[in-house]
């Protein structure tokens, strides 16, 4: 298992390269490969980074499951709620330490606000809907282009459910408004 864990991350970055696929379905595909051959878990494999960035951020997050034992649940699961009237496809679902969390893969420059969080939450909230529960909070996994990382933690659902839902209600105020009366006459 090992072994394979060890050159996964290469086949999957091959086959993936071949598509034109980015960071994202390289990790999913390594996810899903865990829950179905290895009950979610990515052993602890320290792999040299080739000079690409794509193969380090994969190996940054394979370094980052495997050295924090992380056990995963789901990978890029499609979720709603009827009640509040939304959908989306979360990154993942794993466990840590006997604790759930909802989790969320980022390129991006760095974790500058809660919106990781909002976003994460309303995963949530649609899962909850849905009947899964247990949560101890989200986790956000940056994986720089740059080659940095960071891994963020959240634990306050209800801060970051009302800012998912407000960002929500104003997303559809703002699609409603005439733009008619904001001519200049």
């Amino acid at each position: 298992v090992l072994e394979e864990a060890r050159f996964a991350h290469q086949k999957k970055k091959e086959e993936a390269g071949s598509k034109g696929t980015d960071v994202h379905e390289i990790i999913e595909e390594i996810i899903k490969d865990a829950i179905n051959k290895n009950k979610g878990i990515i052993p602890f494999v320290a792999i040299p980074y080739e000079d690409t960035a794509s193969h380090k951020q994969v190996t940054q997050f394979l370094e980052w499951a495997g050295g924090n034992r992380v056990k995963f649940l789901f990978s890029e699961k499609q979720v709603y709620s009827v009640t509040h009237f939304f959908a989306g496809t979360l990154d993942f679902l794993c466990d840590i330490g006997g604790k759930k969390y909802m989790g969320d893969i980022k390129t991006s420059s760095g974790i500058y606000g809660r919106e990781y969080f909002a976003q994460c939450a309303a995963y949530r909230l649609a899962s909850e809907e849905m009947g899964e529960n247990g949560f101890e909070g989200s986790v956000v996994v940056r994986l720089g282009k740059d080659g940095s990382f960071e891994e963020m933690y959240s634990t306050d659902y209800e801060n970051d459910k009302k800012l998912f839902l407000a960002c929500l209600e104003v997303y559809r105020t703002m699609g409603s408004f005439d733009p008619k009366p904001l001519v200049k006459q």
